[in-house]
């Protein structure tokens, strides 16, 4: 107030009235809430989790992948229903390694199989039975059915004996038809 009153005086004495020029820098407001960090260090957590999620999505995807065209060889039944539908169905030998122990060559299981069942006949199986097991071999029972050209359903039915190992899932090391 008191500098209002000497700018009034000075106006009427003619002289110039005084202005003093105060170089305002601003300060930075600085609160306790408030603390100070280097710039886009709150973009860390998000680029992380995001990495992360990433990184678990991709394993997961890796894992389906590598699973999901595995076949079924959890029990030695569904190891040889998995190696009959690979002989009769599909007679494609890389299907047919997916089922058989490391010691029985694919193109020998097929000729093998194959040559113990009329060409003429269609095969179909049923009542697959596990007969004995242990952690590392099973004896398995299948009735495989052969229906013929003219047959509407499988006219002939045959045992046969499997004998599967686990060998990081069930394989059928041997199949044999049993004389009746």
């Amino acid at each position: 107030m008191e500098e209002l009153r000497q700018d009034e005086k000075q106006r009427r004495d003619g002289a110039e009235p005084v202005v003093e020029a105060q170089a305002e820098h601003p300060k930075p407001a600085t609160t306790a809430s408030t603390p100070s960090r280097p710039a886009g260090a709150g973009r860390y957590p998000l680029v992380f989790a995001i990495v992360g999620v990433v990184l678990a999505l991709a394993a997961g995807g890796l894992f389906w992948l590598k699973n999901s065209g595995q076949p079924e060889r959890g029990t030695p039944d569904e190891a040889v229903r998995g190696f009959l539908a690979a002989i009769f169905l599909q007679t494609d030998r890389n299907q047919v390694g997916e089922f058989v122990c490391a010691s029985w060559d694919p193109i020998t299981a097929i000729t093998r199989t194959v040559s113990q069942v009329d060409p003429q006949a269609r095969v179909s199986w049923d009542n697959i039975v596990v007969l004995d097991s242990t952690e590392e071999r099973a004896n398995v029972l299948a009735r495989l059915g052969y229906r013929y050209p003219d047959d509407t359903q499988p006219s002939v039915h045959r045992q046969w004996r499997f004998r599967v190992v686990n060998e990081k899932g069930w394989r059928v090391c041997d199949a044999r038809l049993l004389v009746e």
